[in-house]
């Protein structure tokens, strides 16, 4: 996408104009990222995504792209409600492969219908909390017996 990508003119409701924004300011379901949130956690976000940016009047903002699929989806041990085709709308208990998320820090899965579910990795959401950062929060979805938990990373306002 980053290729083909335009910036376009983002810009807050009067009513909101003066409250803080936090780091991950919410865009229509989708997860921007501010300035600081770039400084913080660039590696990370780099690899795994695209960081586009957008017109925006006083501060730096970027749309985030998650790019790194993985299908890490138990389907057998995982429930939610599906379409005909087999594909989730929404995952109520999600299981994993383990083996599949092995170095992967930030994801989505091919098995949702629509993908702005973000998946990360409790270590990444440490690094936003110990960062400073606002604007996210994070639902713990799977963890593992040993390794990495898992949360669906989400913007709130």
């Amino acid at each position: 996408m980053a290729d083909s990508w335009q910036p376009f003119q983002v810009w807050w409701d009067e009513e909101e104009r003066e409250k803080p924004k936090g780091d991950f300011p919410l865009f229509a379901s989708n997860v921007m990222v501010g300035a600081r949130a770039v400084e913080a956690l660039e590696m990370s976000l780099q690899g795994n995504g695209e960081l586009l940016p957008l017109l925006t009047e006083g501060s730096e903002i970027y749309l985030y792209n998650v790019t790194r699929v993985v299908d890490a989806l138990n389907m057998e041990k995982s429930s939610g409600e599906t379409f005909p085709s087999g594909r989730y709308m929404h995952i109520s208990k999600h299981v994993f492969v383990k083996e599949r998320l092995e170095g992967v820090e930030i994801f989505k899965l091919p098995q949702l219908y629509i993908g702005k579910k973000i998946y990360v990795t409790d270590s990444f959401m440490k690094r936003i909390e110990v960062a400073g950062l606002t604007g996210l929060i994070g639902e713990e979805v799977w963890s593992s017996d040993v390794g990495p938990k898992w949360q669906r990373m989400m913007p709130y306002s």
